[in-house]
């Protein structure tokens, strides 16, 4: 990731968000990029408490001086001349039970960024199990959208994942189809006109998913519904996206 923000010349990181507590989000590369370089994390209390006791050496973090952990709550907060809004997904961990929160209390995130009198958003949700009318309504506004795509329930099925039924719940992952409605309701819930909007399909599962299934399936609900992007894109996770500019 350092490598690839080096090569467009963005070499300093001033911040880290942490979405949930699960270990593919917070862990041991959080607490080396973090220390290393001095970078704050920006985590609500919960998600931390929780993470802290699955990689007891985060605290470290902590000790530092100046703190690099930073909590934040349901408001809107700034990193630089990014404001950032958080808001509630709905997303468990597997076998979690009885509001035992091993994935703390997960969200996702709006990213606005106002130059010459225009505010340019990027709405970023995965690790969702579905989509409520709240998260809609946060990313609604949004000119560029990082949206999960995790898995094809047919591969979860003929798979026989042992954990394809918490996969496939409304605390799970989104589904192929599942995301391509959410970016329908999405566009129809878009306000002044016909605003363009670039998607880019996330956390595609290795072993349930392919780059081909996610990209035909969610462009088939769209093109099903009639609903045009201004990109759909895939993200990697050997290697970085390509550069979108948002005119």
């Amino acid at each position: 990731m350092l490598r690839g923000l080096k090569r467009l010349g963005l070499a300093r990181v001033d911040g880290i968000l942490i979405t949930h507590a699960h270990g593919d989000h917070v862990g041991w590369t959080t607490l080396e990029l973090a220390h290393d370089r001095k970078i704050p994390v920006y985590c609500n209390r919960t998600t931390w408490r929780v993470a802290k006791r699955k990689t007891d050496d985060l605290r470290l973090l902590e000790k530092c001086r100046p703190k690099l952990v930073r909590f934040f709550d349901s408001a809107a907060f700034r990193i630089g001349d990014l404001t950032v809004k958080p808001f509630a997904v709905p997303h468990m961990g597997l076998g979690q039970r009885n509001g035992k929160a091993h994935a703390g209390a997960p969200v996702g995130f709006v990213l606005r960024h106002k130059s010459n009198g225009r505010t340019k958003v990027l709405g970023y949700a995965t690790d969702l199990g579905h989509v409520p009318d709240d998260v809609v309504a946060h990313l609604a506004d949004s000119d560029v959208l990082i949206m999960e795509a995790n898995h094809c329930e047919r591969l979860v099925d003929e798979l026989g994942a042992y954990h394809g039924r918490w996969v496939k719940s409304d605390v799970g992952h989104l589904n192929n189809f599942d995301t391509g409605w959410a970016i329908v309701e999405i566009m129809r819930r878009r306000p002044n006109g016909p605003k363009p909007l670039r998607v880019l399909l996330a956390h595609i599962s290795r072993d349930h998913n392919t780059k081909s299934r996610a990209l035909g399936q969610v462009g088939g609900i769209l093109k099903e519904c009639h609903v045009r992007l201004a990109g759909l894109h895939l993200t990697y996770q050997g290697r970085r996206t390509k550069v979108i500019d948002i005119v």
